[in-house]
């Protein structure tokens, strides 16, 4: 069971990367991290940012960039908040999704966000609880 985060992660930088604009892998990196409390998130981040830059003809850093950004973000808010709750993952989801869309120059983007922000808080929903039972994410 401990493949299903990865298959998953290459299903999201293939529809990101080449069907959708919207940016999943992120919200999948804040998912990961919230899970497992890794530092090895931070060399994903690194390496899908880049790959994902390549992949979707972007400048090559901008996405790692972000991607670093938030996690940081996530770990420096980490000791002040509950970061394993819904409400945590739903705000900062959106929050990440949305700086994405603008420096990814896409306008009208505050429902699409809230839209992915509800499906990253119930794919968290469905990996937390799983997680407690099962380690899939070590």
């Amino acid at each position: 069971m401990k493949i299903i985060p990865w298959v998953l992660l290459v299903v999201v930088i293939l529809l990101e990367g080449t069907l959708t604009t919207a940016p999943l892998v992120i919200n999948f990196l804040i998912i990961l991290y919230v899970i497992t409390r890794r530092n090895f998130v931070f060399g994903l981040a690194l390496t899908l940012g880049i790959f994902l830059d390549l992949i979707a003809v972007r400048t090559i850093g901008i996405s790692s960039l972000l991607f670093l950004f938030f996690i940081f973000l996530i770990i420096l808010y980490e000791r002040k908040f509950e970061i394993q709750t819904m409400q945590f993952i739903f705000l900062c989801s959106f929050i990440a999704t949305s700086i994405m869309f603008i420096f990814n120059y896409h306008y009208l983007f505050v429902f699409q966000a809230f839209l992915i922000a509800i499906l990253t808080t119930f794919i968290f929903k469905i990996f937390h609880s799983y997680s407690k039972t099962k380690t899939i994410f070590s």
